[in-house]
C-alpha cells in the first residue's frame, strides 16, 4: 500500500466499481493524499472491520488483546480549558446570531495519552466500523456514512443527538429536546439534498429513532434517521 493522490484514488474506484470488484480506499479531509487497496483481504497491513467482517491481523479478533495489554487500555484525553472553549463557543454563537450560518459543529483537536500502539487500539475497539492505516492513524465509529446495496439503493443514516443512557427517562428527554430536534432535522435535510445529486426517489425511510451504543465508559443513546434513494444503472 502506498499513498497516492485523491484523483488517482477516484480513477481506481470508478474502474473497480464498473468491474464490480471489492476495494478499500481512503482520502484525507484536505484532499491532499489517499490510498487504494486492490485486495482488501490480502496480507497488506490495512486493517478494517465492518460489523465484524473485514481484514484483521492473523488471529486478531475484536477485543483481541493480550491480557496485559487489555489491562492497560487507558486513554487519557487532555481537553482545552473551559475558558478557552468558552471563547470559541461565544465566537460561534455571535456568528449564528449574525446569520453567518444556521448550523455549526464546533469541534477541537484533543491530545490524548495512551500507552498502546495504534494497532493495539484497533484490536481493542469493538466498534461497528474501524480502520487502521499503519504508522498514520486508527479510527472507529458507531456510524456509517453511506451504503449501497446490491439493488442500487443508496442510504445514509446520520446520528445527531446524544444522551447518557443512565439518565432517567433518557429516550423521552432526547426526543423532546427542541435544540436536538432542530439540529437533527437540519442534518437530515442536508443529507437528503446530497443524495438527490446522485439518486432518484429520495425519501426519509425512518426519522429520529433511538439506538443504544456501548462506549468504553458508559452506554449512550444516539438519535438516528435513515435516508434512502435509488441509483440508476
Amino acid at each position: 500500500m502506498t499513498l497516492t493522490s485523491p484523483d488517482r484514488v477516484r480513477e481506481s474506484m470508478n474502474c473497480f466499481g464498473r468491474k464490480r470488484r471489492q476495494f478499500v480506499f481512503g482520502v484525507d479531509f484536505e484532499l491532499k493524499s489517499g490510498f487504494f487497496s486492490e485486495d482488501p483481504h490480502s496480507g497488506e497491513e490495512i486493517y478494517f472491520s465492518v460489523k465484524g467482517r473485514g481484514h484483521r491481523p492473523k488471529g486478531g479478533q475484536s477485543g483481541g488483546l493480550a491480557p496485559k495489554a487489555a489491562e492497560r487500555t487507558k486513554i487519557l484525553p487532555k481537553p482545552e480549558s473551559l475558558e478557552s472553549y468558552r471563547r470559541k463557543f461565544e465566537t460561534t454563537a455571535r456568528g449564528l446570531v449574525r446569520g453567518d450560518s444556521y448550523l455549526v459543529n464546533l469541534t477541537l483537536q484533543t491530545p490524548i495519552e495512551c500507552d498502546l500502539s495504534l494497532e493495539e487500539i484497533f484490536l481493542a475497539s469493538d466498534a461497528p466500523y474501524s480502520l487502521y492505516l499503519p504508522g498514520r492513524f486508527v479510527c472507529f465509529s458507531p456510524e456509517r456514512f453511506v451504503a449501497v446495496d446490491g439493488n442500487g439503493t443508496i442510504s445514509t443514516c446520520p446520528m445527531k443527538g446524544t444522551i447518557n443512557a443512565a439518565v432517567p427517562g433518557a429516550e423521552k428527554i432526547i426526543l423532546d429536546d427542541f435544540k436536538e430536534s432542530a439540529e437533527h432535522a437540519t442534518v437530515v435535510d442536508l443529507l437528503r439534498n446530497d443524495l438527490t445529486m446522485s439518486a432518484l426517489k429520495v425519501r426519509v425511510e425512518r426519522y429520529r429513532y433511538v439506538e443504544r451504543v456501548k462506549t468504553s465508559e458508559r452506554e449512550i443513546l444516539q438519535v438516528s434517521s435513515d435516508v434512502r434513494g435509488e441509483l440508476g444503472p
